[in-house]
């Protein structure tokens, strides 16, 4: 699912019936936010979709380069989704929020990781390569780098469960 900056569409009546036949049948979905503030839209649809099985994809777009209280808020609505056990969330799209999408540095992205792995735990955080974003966003080897850094406390289960085992189990394959 992704909707562009228009606020509610999700929860619209013909939406939440696509929605609520996704979780009927299994499938996970995976939500892809423009800003971070979309998150908002996503904690009602799970609290209004029973069975959901919930991907934030991005991260749910973090404030990157953006204010202190913007992080707060960001973190409180992922910790709202979070806070569903059957929710997930995928570390990818690390671009910043402000300016041009390659004016980020380690230092600006590594909190938003570490908040998501103390929200998820890595066994609900997933990896994701984000193509062609990434290209535009400094490249893959400056995310892996990050990502890497991001994950070198974890042991080595914890960081396979990341860059792997964990969308496989939800993915289903």
């Amino acid at each position: 699912m992704h909707a562009k900056s228009v606020r509610g569409w999700i929860l619209g009546r013909r939406q939440r019936a696509n929605v609520a036949t996704v979780a009927d049948v299994g499938l996970p979905l995976d939500v892809v936010t423009s800003t971070h503030d979309e998150l908002s839209d996503i904690v009602d649809l799970v609290n209004a979709t029973p069975g959901l099985r919930v991907i934030v994809d991005h991260l749910g777009k973090p404030p990157v380069g953006g204010t202190a209280a913007a992080r707060r808020e960001w973190r409180a609505m992922l910790a709202d989704i979070a806070a569903a056990p059957s929710s997930t969330a995928k570390l990818s799209g690390y671009s910043s929020s402000v300016g041009p999408l390659e004016a980020w540095t380690p230092a600006d992205v590594l909190p938003f990781i570490d908040d998501a792995l103390q929200l998820f735990g890595p066994r609900r955080l997933m990896y994701g390569g984000d193509w062609p974003v990434v290209l535009l966003a400094g490249g893959y080897e400056r995310a892996w780098s990050v990502t890497g850094e991001a994950l070198a406390t974890l042991d080595a289960a914890e960081r396979a469960a990341v860059l792997g085992t964990t969308a496989a189990r939800v993915y289903g394959f």
